[in-house]
Order: structure tokens, then sequence, then C-alpha cells
């Protein structure tokens, strides 16, 4: 036995370096992030500017879906997992194999923010503000993803149970081959709160484009936390102090319907004085953090406006004054899509052909100062 373990460790020392040179290879074709700029670009990827998914809209009070009377919007051609929700079906959503893109695109977003996180501040370039800069950066849009996984998937957080209530899993490395559990809501926001006080000190007061989190960011990421855990001081606190920054709205009034050619797609909603289409997340003044819903036109078409949800525009108006919203946004008894008109008659459906918001807004924040006074 001490002739095989001698023998065996002999030829360990001479396979070590040559197995040293054969780690040192790199893959042909894959790039590994080695330097500050390789971590810039997995940050800027495209993938990582998207946020949620539409499908849980089919669980709230706000759509409609028709039969067979209507070309669009019904719930025989809505799929199974919406059919679910849409029903409060009893057992899964998902069926066995099944796609869930929330889930799946908001951990492998968070995949990558890991790496980000665990890695930047060891690279060999870069000033040490930079790379501090960029694993915050990181940090917040893991803490961004875990409000919105552990709010679809998990009870509303309850103070008196949150630390008893199952959440998400909590996935803080790379580490792929690990057996993750589910993690308790407290432990979660335990986690988001972690990463925003962390983040807070390094985040610039501005940024080139409206995907990289400010300080405003940290403010009113730290707002809406506070207003879904239900201390609505703390929400009232930081939603007023990210307001410091920008509290600009749009203005809504000075945009229409496009009547001309076919009305329809981007371009639909537009500004008749200056010919610019409503304004994208990107450009729009009331982001703050920008983040595309990873299906936006999921809706349009598919589902109508619930009667309680058109209600809601129609509160506190001055007599003869309309909202804004309903008028843009709505196509109401019918809709011209290529040059040929749909008809829906009594109902109404939102195709607004906007690239909008699912990050952050002033309007948002309004809402919240509001709510905690």
């Amino acid at each position: 036995m001490k002739k095989i373990t001698l023998a065996l460790s002999v030829l360990c020392l001479f396979l070590m370096p040559s197995c040293k040179k054969y780690l040192d290879i790199k893959p042909k074709g894959i790039q590994i992030p080695e330097f500050y700029d390789d971590y810039v670009k997995l940050l800027n990827h495209k993938t990582m500017m998207v946020a949620d998914n539409p499908y849980v809209v089919y669980l709230t009070d706000d759509i409609l879906l028709g039969d067979l009377s209507v070309p669009f919007g019904r719930y025989d051609q809505a799929q199974e997992n919406q059919k679910n929700l849409y029903s409060f079906a009893s057992g899964a959503i998902f069926s066995d194999g099944a796609d869930d893109y929330l889930w799946q695109s908001a951990y492998k977003r968070i995949y990558t923010f890991n790496v980000v996180i665990n890695n930047v501040l060891n690279v060999p370039d870069g000033s040490p503000k930079e790379r501090e800069t960029l694993a915050a950066e990181a940090k917040v849009g893991r803490a961004f993803e875990y409000l919105i996984l552990v709010n679809t998937y998990a009870l509303d957080y309850n103070a008196q149970s949150a630390t008893t209530d199952l959440g998400v899993p909590l996935v803080l490395s790379e580490d792929i081959n690990k057996v993750y559990k589910r993690n308790t809501i407290q432990e979660v926001y335990d986690q988001i709160l972690k990463d925003l006080n962390e983040a807070l000190p390094h985040l610039s007061a501005t940024t080139p484009h409206r995907f990289k989190p400010s300080k405003q960011v940290g403010n009113a990421f730290m707002a809406k936390m506070y207003l879904y855990m239900g201390d609505y001081e703390n929400a009232r606190i930081f939603a007023e102090k990210a307001l410091l920054d920008n509290n600009q709205l749009t203005d809504m009034t000075k945009y229409s319907i496009k009547t001309t050619s076919t009305g329809i797609g981007f371009g639909r909603i537009y500004n008749a004085v200056t010919e610019d289409v409503y304004p994208e997340a990107k450009d729009n003044v009331e982001s703050i953090y920008a983040r595309y819903g990873d299906g936006f036109i999921g809706l349009s078409r598919n589902v109508y406006a619930s009667e309680d949800l058109l209600e809601t525009y129609k509160h506190n108006l001055p007599t003869g004054a309309i909202d804004q919203r309903r008028a843009l946004f709505f196509a109401d008894n019918s809709f011209k899509l290529n040059n040929q008109t749909y008809s829906f008659l009594g109902k109404s459906m939102w195709v607004p052909y906007v690239l909008f918001n699912s990050g952050f807004n002033t309007s948002e924040l309004f809402l919240i100062a509001a709510e905690g006074y």
C-alpha cells in the first residue's frame, strides 16, 4: 500500500505542471472575464436590462379574457399558465417541463450579478473606485431581482411571520452544483437590505444612462422595499430623498393618438407639435432606473381591461376632464392592425406600443410618499 501511495505521489508531482498548463489554456470562442472592462460588458449586455414577465397580471383583477366572439384576448388562446392564473386553478401553475420565464430569467441575471460582485474587486486594472462602483451596481441589480422574486413567489411581507414564511432561494455564488433551499421571506429581505446598504456609499450621483443605478436609485429602491414591508414612514422618507434628485413627470397632455396611416405600432402615441413618439423608458424624464419588461407586448392584443381597472381612471376627475393614460393607452371597441380593423364591441384593450419602464419612476415615488403620509 505504501508503494502504491508513493508511486501516486511521484506521478502527481510530474503531472502538476502539465495540469496547470492545461488549465491555463482558454477555450476558443469563449471570453473569460479577467479585466475591469470585461465585467462592465457583462452588466451592459441587453439581457441585463429587462425585468419582469407580464403573465403575473393574469392573477389580478385588471384584465378580462374574451370568448370566441372576439378576435383577440380570448381565453381559449391563452397559454396554460395564463389560464391557470386567470381561473385560480388548483395545483401547479406550470406543467412539468414547462418554462417559467420570470423565474428562469431572474436567476440567470442573478448569476451574472454574482460573477461581478464576487470577482470584479480582484481584477488587475481599473481604479479601486471604479471596481467598487461596478460591484455596487451589481448589488443593486441583484437586490432588484430578489424584490421581484420574493413578491411574486411568496406571501406578502408580514413582520409577525416573515421569519418562518418561505420565500425564494438565495443564490449568492456562481456555484451551480450547490443544493439550494427556499430561504425565509425575512432572510430574502435582509439580503436585499444588505446589498443596498453596501451599494449606496459607492453609487455615483449621476450615470451616463438610466440602466445604471445612481444614488437616487438606491433611495427609490429603499422606498419601494419599505412600502412592501409596510414600513410607511421609512418609505416616505426615502421616496422624498429620491424626489430631491428628480421630480419630473411626463406632460401627457402633449400627446395624442396618430390617426393617419395605420395608427398602430411604435409611433401610435405621438406629439403632434414635435412629431416625437411617446418616450420609452430610456428617454422618459420619469425614469430613474430603467428596466424593460421582457414581454412588454405580451398584454397588447392578448387581454382586455376589466371594468375595475377602467373605473380607476375616472376617480376624482373634474367635470369634463379625462385621464390621459386612459385616452392614450387603450383602444375602445376596435383596433387597427396592419390596415385591418378588428372589432371587440363593449370592450377596451391595452395597446400603447410603448416600451414602458418596469424599474423605478418618479410617478411611483409620488404615490409612495403619499401612501407614507
